[in-house]
């Protein structure tokens, strides 16, 4: 039996301020509650 080894990737990010604006709001606040995939593998 082939044994699987779970690799993790685990990093502390943190700032004073931070807005991820759901892409379908025009005018109103709506954020996410993390990060997009994208915005996270700009901040790599």
């Amino acid at each position: 039996m082939p044994v699987s080894i779970l690799k993790i990737l685990s990093f502390r990010l943190n700032g004073r301020f931070a807005h991820f604006r759901k892409f379908y709001t025009n005018s109103s606040s709506l954020s996410y509650f993390v990060p997009p995939r994208t915005a996270i593998i700009g901040m790599l």
